[in-house]
């Protein structure tokens, strides 16, 4: 009687959330859910050994025996994030995990929230026409082309309280928590073990660090997985540094846009903020908005008016 309640190792199999990766250095396996876990078979084992399924003649087996020694369970030679408009190599296991809100999803224009927003970002460049352009140009093609990196990033700077923070939460409403992390200060970083996040925030900045400025500018990175040596990925990460005074510039690698403090410890007005962040139908709204910026979208839009006036002139043609 209890042997029919235990699950067949078949439907154990698909539903197990760890995958295999087996590099030239060494093996080891990750589950990709939130957070990204690392284990080794010993680990994995003890772990699951009181998981108990029924193999094909039907007698209680142990899962986790069965499933590490099974030659048909799929394995990765390499691990690596690769987003579009990236294509992930054979044999590599993609920790990219795409925005929630890139779904397709039906939602209601929210124009109030995506004014709210839009109004947000242009009092936090004080007013600056060039700098809100620079930053949502900087976002768009986040949303747009998530896998080609521009090898710069923003560096708001501020009085405290002014709204630095909340344009951080705003990144990780847009992107998903799980893309986006809090590093420790530029001091403490260590970008080697971070290797599955792709949008990293520097708070309390206080001057240049070779390892930020590879971090926007190289095309590999070395990361650091456990049971293995050393990984080099293809770095398609973005930064976001936040800053009290204005900060080095890395040699061009940040582009400094200072923040108006016009809300600075204004409570309510960022209490307010914060509801239109949350709002689903505001984000998608932003998000659309977003792409609708792009060099493609506006291609198609002068291709749009260009076919209007070609036909308005032909019904005008005399005949």
């Amino acid at each position: 009687m209890a042997n029919a309640q235990l699950s067949t190792y078949a439907d154990a199999m698909r539903t197990f959330e760890w995958d295999k990766v087996v590099t030239a250095n060494g093996g080891f396996y990750v589950r990709r859910a939130e957070p990204v876990t690392f284990r080794s078979a010993p680990e994995l084992r003890r772990e699951y050994e009181h998981t108990r399924v029924l193999n094909e003649a039907g007698w209680p087996i142990r899962f986790i025996t069965r499933w590490l020694r099974d030659e048909n369970v799929p394995s990765y030679n390499a691990i690596g994030m690769v987003p579009p408009p990236l294509v992930c190599p054979e044999g590599t296991l993609n920790l990219w995990t795409p925005s929630p809100l890139d779904d397709g999803a039906p939602y209601m224009h929210d124009a109030e929230g995506l004014k709210v927003i839009l109004d947000y970002i242009e009092m936090l460049c004080s007013h600056n026409p060039e700098d809100k352009t620079s930053l949502i140009d900087w976002m768009r093609q986040i949303v747009e082309q998530p896998g080609v990196r521009p090898g710069r990033a923003p560096a708001l700077y501020g009085p405290q309280g002014c709204g630095k923070s909340m344009f951080a939460r705003l990144l990780s409403a847009l992107l998903g928590n799980k893309n986006v992390v809090h590093a420790p200060p530029p001091q403490q970083f260590d970008m080697q073990n971070h290797q599955h996040r792709f949008l990293f925030v520097f708070e309390e900045y206080g001057g240049g660090r070779d390892d930020l400025r590879s971090l926007m500018s190289d095309d590999m990175i070395r990361v650091r997985l456990p049971y293995v040596a050393d990984h080099m990925i293809r770095n398609v990460t973005r930064c976001l540094v936040l800053s009290n005074t204005e900060p080095d510039t890395l040699n061009g690698r940040l582009f400094p846009i200072r923040c108006s403090g016009e809300h600075a410890n204004d409570q309510g007005y960022f209490e307010r903020l914060n509801i239109v962040i949350q709002s689903p139908d505001a984000l998608r709204t932003f998000w659309s908005y977003l792409k609708r910026r792009g060099p493609w979208a506006r291609v198609r839009h002068r291709l749009y008016l260009r076919s209007i006036v070609l036909y308005w002139l032909d019904l005008t043609k005399p005949l």
